[in-house]
């Protein structure tokens, strides 16, 4: 029974050709999309699950409360935070801390700079990061050890046997490597090459000190974080005096290790990681994709039950019973569905490296057995459901009457498939122009500086108060080189190790509890012009009033203007702060206010223009910024690395360009936009080659009408505009639906950009009419071969 079942299921497939083709196709493309989501979103979703305390491990997460009422997230904590909390609380097992540093790195002639972190000496007694070499309970234990991956062990050893080799830190501290650890998996949230031992580090005993470090906690089995996070407001009440900087007050939460990766959207983090929301995007998507495919197989099929009728009723006739019809149907159904997963395979195999952004996702044939199996049997079984148990329902004795089987309620069903398949594409087509035009505008959009042909080359932890000046006359002098900056921060970019620069500004004829927290950056006289930043109102630093612009000038930005408390840019000239480090009560700086710049983009779009004070302070300055000509940018970089290693020999040259590091901000956006713009585009295809099917059934069914029409004086024009308007009119039913949901889909996807394009009507109404077009030209061209058909040839036989 089984075999007659494949053996029948196989002669109709390859009897209908064009209709196999149009399935197959069409499954293939949907099933190659959704193996292709589900293998990402398992990715995405197993990030830290390799850690076999994983579901243990938290994270501190720092709540800071402003005075002005301002909320701000930072997963960073004080540096002795791990040590105290440990000490206090005895349910904690383990705390560990990982301190985010960068190093010029040196072996024999090897030079490079590098990130790294140091960390507490039983971090692999937490996490379950693999050593090759070395033991894990002591490789940490002694200050200035480290240990590396087998990456950086290549990198500077070659062939050698790493251990017990010794690797200098900025020219200054001997480390010796004493493990070397296996290759991180992909899907950690902490990323690294290199651990250093945090013994001996004095920084660390420091509540006030500034640094990227972050704290785990490993709780016991079974415990509720809560009943910890309940007892730290406790805990920071003891220590407040410690915990209370520039004007915070900070509040201290459990993160869980397992949500950071894809729920942590916090500033400061250690690396930028993706979001929850677009893997809910994609999962949507492959919902989508995969419906619309079966929607075009259900609606074949039953657009093609009158061809089946006479078998139906045949089978009937001679004692078939309507399950085993219905098992006939699905088993040809989840035949098609098991050829398009072997095509859809093929697809991955051919075209996966398109689609692997990053993610290191692994495609091969050795799939999993419940996705090879259990995919294509779900998508068989949904797909032919409708059509077996609408096709194996009808009596005998109806069918070989010659009745129809195509029902009104069977028409109006298919036009709801129908409906539904054009509002999602055009609901996929609205929302994709929409996040390619908020891309575009990120890119495109004025920054309010100069960001094309500048250079920056960062000089960690290098002091360049005392020869700045020096560098800068050494660089200016080659002609390739039209103005040279320095400065404490480069827009897009804060320096590694440091946290936003923010001091407590105090107004001229304000009291102490009127003081507000304001970003602080240095800049040197040269840095407004280098970046083409428009003055507002006063002047820039002066070359020639060097020492009373250091000590006593003071620029800021035009929101800072309003949020100070002056009512325009003049009124701001000439007035007297004060900046008040408030880890450092006695590091005190007054100034006058000397000019008013315009708002211009420190940061990405994701975040809003802030109220910004420039002063000149060279013990700050991290950073040489380069504007070159266009002509002469290689003979420049050369240049500039030739005068590097005059003034820092043992230091390893690095740059990067500023426009370059401004679009990297929005490449994971674009990378997902590429993407989803690709899926929609194959949800077009999906929806075409279904559409293409149902409008090459339905033309061949009315030739007969037409025939008569076109007797009856019926013109081609005429005829091609009543095949089409009926479809015409399913896509404005459809566009009422995808209208709304595309809105208020559109609305929350552009809420995480502080600066967004308007949602405005053309998008939606190009949108409909893109889908129109296509479906008017796939109907109407069916359509017009039959129309433009003699009609002798459809009613010679009548």
């Amino acid at each position: 029974m089984i075999k007659n079942y494949f053996i029948t299921a196989f002669r109709r497939l390859l009897r209908h050709k064009i209709y196999f083709f149009i399935n197959i196709f069409g499954l293939s493309i949907g099933i190659a999309c959704c193996l292709l989501i589900v293998a990402f979103v398992k990715d995405q979703l197993s990030y830290d699950h390799f850690h076999k305390n994983g579901s243990r491990i938290y994270r501190i997460i720092q709540e800071q409360r402003g005075s002005e009422g301002q909320i701000k997230r930072v997963p960073i904590s004080p540096p002795p935070l791990a040590i105290n909390l440990r000490e206090e609380f005895p349910e904690i097992i383990h705390a560990i801390r990982f301190a985010k540093g960068r190093t010029a790195l040196n072996y024999a002639n090897k030079r490079f700079n590098e990130i790294f972190f140091y960390v507490d000496t039983d971090v692999f007694d937490v996490f379950d990061f693999h050593l090759i070499n070395g033991d894990p309970k002591t490789a940490l234990s002694e200050p200035f050890s480290l240990v590396i991956t087998t990456k950086i062990a290549e990198k500077y050893f070659g062939q050698e046997n790493p251990l017990g080799k010794i690797l200098t830190f900025n020219n200054r501290y001997d480390y010796k490597v004493t493990g070397v650890l296996k290759e991180m998996p992909h899907n950690s949230h902490i990323r690294f090459n290199i651990l250093a031992s945090i013994q001996g580090q004095k920084v660390m005993r420091d509540w006030n000190q500034k640094l990227l470090l972050y704290t785990y906690l490993l709780l016991p089995e079974g415990y509720n974080p809560k009943n910890l996070e309940d007892k730290l407001p406790d805990f920071v009440k003891k220590r407040e005096i410690y915990l209370e900087s520039n004007g915070w007050i900070p509040e201290f939460h459990l993160q869980p290790l397992t949500e950071i990766y894809l729920y942590s959207d916090l500033d400061l983090d250690i690396e930028s990681y993706n979001n929850i929301r677009y893997v809910r995007i994609f999962l949507i998507i492959a919902v989508f994709i995969l419906l619309i495919a079966c929607i075009n197989f259900a609606n074949l099929s039953t657009a093609r039950s009158a061809e089946w009728s006479k078998e139906i009723g045949i089978r009937k006739t001679v004692g078939a019973s309507r399950w085993q019809l219905a098992v006939q149907f699905l088993v040809e159904s989840v035949l098609m569905s098991f050829l398009a997963s072997i095509l859809a395979i093929m697809f991955i195999e051919l075209l996966y490296f398109q689609f692997n952004f990053g993610s290191n996702l692994k495609f091969n044939f050795l799939w999993p057995l419940w996705e090879l199996v259990f995919i294509p049997l779900i998508i068989g079984l949904v797909s032919g459901s409708y059509p077996a148990l609408f096709l194996s329902s009808y009596e005998a004795s109806i069918i070989l009457k010659g009745k129809s089987l195509i029902g009104s309620n069977s028409v109006l069903f298919r036009k709801a498939l129908v409906v539904f398949q054009f509002s999602v594409t055009i609901f996929l087509v609205i929302c994709t122009s929409k996040i390619y035009d908020q891309m575009n505008y990120v890119q495109t959009k004025d920054l309010k500086f100069n960001k094309d042909q500048i250079i920056a080359m960062p000089f960690y932890g290098y002091i360049l108060e005392n020869q700045y000046d020096v560098v800068k006359g050494q660089l200016l002098h080659y002609p390739g080189i039209l103005d040279v900056a320095v400065s404490s921060d480069v827009p897009f970019r804060l320096p590694p190790g440091f946290a936003l620069p923010k001091r407590v500004v105090l107004r001229e004829g304000k009291t102490i509890s009127e003081s507000a927290t304001l970003p602080v950056y240095s800049i040197d006289q040269n840095f407004i012009e280098t970046l083409s930043i428009d003055l507002v109102a006063g002047r820039v630093f002066s070359k020639n009033q060097v020492l009373s612009d250091v000590h006593a000038s003071l620029i800021i930005n035009e929101s800072a203007v309003g949020f100070l408390g002056w009512s325009s840019p003049d009124e701001a000239l000439g007035k007297q702060i004060v900046l008040e480090k408030k880890s450092q009560r006695k590091s005190k700086k007054t100034g006058r206010i000397i000019g008013i710049v315009q708002d211009f983009h420190m940061q990405t779009l994701y975040q809003k223009i802030e109220p910004t004070i420039f002063h000149i302070s060279p013990s700050e300055f991290r950073y040489v910024l380069v504007k070159t000509t266009q002509r002469r940018t290689l003979e420049t970089l050369d240049y500039l690395k030739q005068t590097w290693r005059q003034f820092y020999p043992n230091k390893p040259f690095e740059y990067f360009f500023l426009d370059e590091l401004m679009k990297s901000q929005y490449e994971q956006d674009r990378k997902i936009g590429i993407l989803i713009g690709g899926f929609t585009l194959l949800a077009i295809c999906i929806a075409c080659l279904g559409l293409w099917g149902l409008a090459l059934y339905t033309a061949q069914r009315r030739t007969k009408e037409i025939g008569i029409r076109k007797v009856l004086g019926a013109s081609i024009g005429n005829l091609v505009m009543l095949l089409s308007k009926e479809h015409l009119k399913l896509v404005i039913l459809a566009s009422s639906i995808a209208w709304p949901v595309s809105y208020y889909t559109i609305q929350w996807w552009l809420q995480s950009f502080t600066y967004r394009v308007d949602i405005g009507l053309g998008i939606f109404i190009a949108g409909s009419l893109l889908i129109a077009f296509i479906a008017l030209m796939i109907v109407g061209y069916q359509a017009l071969k039959i129309a433009v058909a003699n009609p002798i040839d459809a009613l010679r036989y009548e």
